[in-house]
């Protein structure tokens, strides 16, 4: 069952239909337009909380590649709900008045929360989310009320991460604990509805493996992981041989979670620099295209630190959720605050300015259109999903 939002005037409404029920529930009472922030960009308002929604930014969003844009908010009456949308139309994906109790994963010991799970979109247009079944069932599925299971609790016990979906594929990445040899084990998997590709476990070379694996369009992996001897480093496979990218022994002394791939093999990773003679270690962005790593931005430069989950589009555009030396808060695209900004703190959006951008604003959300995806909380007290769209030079 899909809910679709229509436009009537300067009025916009959610209706869900179902057998024999129409149930109607007013949104908002502004028009469907673009809204101004930075030059390079137009903004499009996806959603806000000045209507029936009550709570959004619990969890980050995501874009796929036709700019339709996955999101998980509660109601003002305090029921979850999964919203996609592309500034036209919102339509309700799933929420816990049918096949779900609970959408995304509770933290350990506190049911009342949901930290992990929450949802990407592919490039069919498919949400791609974590949740439990009303019978009792949790794990990943996708599509409207999910229809279609990547993963369930039949093969993985645990989820502790979000899955991730290609935005231009069909493939779906996400870690969960399986059983292997009778034994309890980390594992990233890959699939779409069918049989699950193993691209990595912990039974052997590895001890602990990223929460947030990343695909591209061909299904190649990329994630983080510590090996049992206690190295570390980023790895890509697609289910044979992994591929080291980067590892602790060379220049890096440690690295982050969720990395990023592009549809033609780039990776994008945060990492740090081991410290020398000369001076302490160094946080930074780094991308290896054919095996070749460089530094995009680090913070010998202008800014301190860059978020987590960045991301990486086969034109090699990268963004970031990014804080300058000089105290900038914002979404960037390369290692000029000025001219990379998307948006900041301070700047001007929807008819107010930008209040703050926090650690769920932004995480992997551009495509390969450069659109890129985020929350903002305004100064006149909104919180809105929005979409930067780039304008054409």
């Amino acid at each position: 069952m899909y809910t679709t939002l229509v436009k009537t005037s300067n009025w916009r409404f959610i209706h869900r239909i179902s057998a024999g029920s129409l149930f109607v529930l007013m949104l908002a009472a502004t028009p469907l337009t673009t809204v101004a922030a930075h030059s390079k960009y137009s903004f499009t308002h996806i959603a806000d909380d000045t209507g029936p929604l009550g709570e959004i930014g619990i969890s980050p969003v995501a874009i796929n590649d036709a700019g339709q844009v996955a999101f998980l908010a509660n109601l003002k009456t305090g029921e979850p709900v999964l919203l996609a949308g592309d500034g036209n139309s919102l339509t309700t994906v799933a929420d816990t008045s049918g096949h779900f109790r609970r959408l995304g994963f509770p933290i350990t010991g506190d049911v009342t929360k949901s930290t992990h799970g929450f949802p990407s979109i592919n490039g069919l247009g498919q949400v791609t989310f974590g949740a439990t079944r009303v019978d009792g069932d949790s794990g990943v599925f996708a599509d409207a009320d999910g229809s279609i299971t990547i993963i369930d609790n039949h093969v993985g016990f645990a989820f502790d991460g979000d899955p991730f979906s290609s935005g231009s594929g069909s493939l779906t990445t996400v870690e969960a604990s399986v059983a292997i040899a009778r034994r309890l084990r980390q594992a990233i998997v890959a699939g779409s509805g069918g049989a699950l590709i193993s691209i990595a476990d912990t039974s052997r070379t590895f001890s602990v493996l990223d929460a947030d694996p990343r695909i591209n369009g061909s299904g190649q992996v990329v994630f983080h992981g510590i090996r049992q001897d206690g190295s570390e480093g980023i790895f890509a496979g697609n289910g044979g041989p992994l591929t080291t990218i980067a590892d602790t022994s060379g220049p890096f002394a440690s690295f982050s979670d969720a990395p990023a791939i592009s549809d033609n093999g780039q990776i994008l990773f945060q990492a740090t620099l081991k410290a020398s003679s000369a001076g302490p270690e160094i946080p930074g962005l780094f991308v290896s295209t054919g095996g070749n790593v460089h530094a995009v931005a680090d913070a010998t430069g202008h800014f301190i630190s860059f978020g987590y989950a960045p991301a990486i589009n086969v034109e090699g555009t990268i963004a970031f959720l990014g804080t300058t030396r000089s105290g900038t808060v914002g979404i960037f695209t390369g290692s000029d605050p000025d001219d990379d900004r998307v948006i900041a703190i301070g700047d001007d959006l929807d008819g107010s300015t930008v209040f703050d951008l926090s650690v769920l604003s932004f995480r992997t959300g551009l495509n390969n259109g450069g659109q890129i995806a985020f929350i903002a909380q305004l100064a006149d007290g909104r919180t809105g999903v929005y979409r930067a769209d780039p304008r054409s030079r």
